[in-house]
């Protein structure tokens, strides 16, 4: 992480063009040019590993800008926490000043190089290890079933479970006499979109969307993750089963064939 960071100093024109000294861990290589960037990891020993033992890697680091005078060095700050501030990219999750920002003055002018010392400036240098898993719940998925306005889609209350449109693809044998190594040969044929099944709790209405969907040859359906991503396809109710009346929670469940190739967009932009 901490070479990933400093690449990440040392890319930036601005940074550059600003701290001809470089960027350096632990300190400043003595009589080198100024400005410079120094880093220090924050209660860690020098090079260790920022990661946290809940798997996420994280930590806290220290940037110090250090310059011949204080206004050079504040400049170097503010070019810092412009590339860096709510940065995501790479390995890393996201990198914020914790809000303690520290100007030194009085001896550091007088005795030496000027420290803008961004004391903690960055706060949480995390990023997610490759190795964490990254799966999510289901939860706040929807499944929508299409109006007569072109795009609009009603969401079916109550939904409990969807299984999302499935790929599969037919293969054909192509073996021939002549076949290398006496290896079968096959070649990709047409592809399909395979059933989509749902769940939900039944309320029983004599205007149930459900029946209407069930009833018409076709219709625009869509599907939406937790993140907002939407697969939409068109096709048409296989089954329909309303909930069994007994004591408990009444399920219904549905099944759809969908026709032809199922269209995947990104979430829509608050």
């Amino acid at each position: 992480m901490e070479e990933e960071l400093r690449a990440l100093l040392r890319a930036d024109p601005g940074i550059a063009a600003l701290a001809p000294g470089g960027v350096h861990w632990g300190a400043r290589p003595q009589g080198g040019a100024l400005p410079v960037l120094v880093l220090h990891l924050i209660d860690a020993s020098e090079g260790a590993t920022l990661q946290g033992g809940d798997g996420l890697e994280t930590g806290r680091v220290q940037v110090d800008a250090r310059a011949g005078d204080l206004g050079a060095a504040i400049r170097l700050r503010r070019a810092v926490h412009r590339l860096l501030h709510g940065h995501r990219g790479g390995g890393f999750d996201s990198i914020f000043e914790d809000g303690s920002t520290r100007r030194s003055r009085g001896w550091h002018q007088r005795r030496g190089p000027a420290l803008a010392g961004l004391r903690r400036l960055f706060h949480q240098l995390e990023f997610r290890d490759m190795t964490r898993s990254k799966a999510k719940t289901g939860y706040k998925s929807k499944f929508g079933i299409g109006t007569e306005t072109e795009g609009e889609y009603l969401d079916t209350a109550e939904v409990v479970r969807i299984k999302p449109v499935g790929f599969s693809r037919d293969e054909e044998e192509v073996t021939h006499l002549q076949s290398p190594d006496g290896y079968k040969e096959f070649i990709a044929a047409m592809k399909e979109a395979t059933p989509v099944e749902i769940e939900f709790n039944w309320t029983p209405s004599a205007t149930d969307p459900m029946i209407a969907a069930f009833e018409a040859d076709t219709g625009n359906y869509q599907i939406t993750a937790p993140n907002g991503v939407r697969m939409q396809f068109t096709g048409f109710f296989t089954a329909y089963e309303p909930g069994e009346l007994t004591n408990g929670a009444m399920r219904g469940t549905a099944t759809l064939r969908p026709s032809g190739k199922p269209v995947l967009l990104p979430a829509v932009s608050a």
